[in-house]
């Protein structure tokens, strides 16, 4: 039988590394909803998420009541993310890269437009961006298995 080279040794590594990102991403739409009980304006915001959720069944809405424990300190670190300072609610983020603040007609439109463009591509949450821990992490897993391919490779002729 005969042995297989080192390139197809490093193929195999490439094909499971690939898999495993992709296995690690999220392809939905996310959508983050930062609302106030009793806000008329939050209220019009949610139909027009209801609305987009039954356009696009894949979308998941998080939604956060800024008055409950911890939802305010993370609205504020999302949207200082964006540059965003003087918080009102409702505030919505698409993805990684929109953000819409109220609910005027420009501003609903904007949403839909956002959730539209979010669905027709990977669409991660906010809360997804990888942290340094998490990297460290993954990094670790790739030298196991790159370890492990190397010891099957010098251990396949005995």
């Amino acid at each position: 039988m005969r042995r297989p080279s080192m390139r197809t040794w490093a193929m195999m590594l490439v094909i499971v590394s690939i898999g495993w990102s992709v296995a690690a991403q999220q392809p939905h739409p996310t959508v983050l909803y930062f609302h106030q009980e009793g806000c008329p304006e939050c209220e019009t915001i949610r139909e027009v998420l209801d609305e987009m959720q039954q356009e696009h069944p894949e979308l998941t809405v998080g939604s956060y009541e800024i008055t409950q424990p911890g939802n305010l300190d993370l609205l504020e670190d999302l949207a200082a993310r964006f540059g965003v300072y003087m918080l009102s609610v409702p505030i919505v983020f698409v993805g990684q890269d929109t953000i819409v603040v109220g609910a005027e007609l420009g501003d609903r439109l904007d949403l839909r437009a956002a959730i539209d463009a979010c669905a027709t591509k990977e669409c991660p949450s906010l809360l997804d961006t990888p942290s340094s821990e998490r990297l460290r992490t993954d990094l670790w897993i790739l030298a196991a298995m790159t370890a492990l391919f190397s010891l099957l490779y010098l251990f396949q002729g005995n």
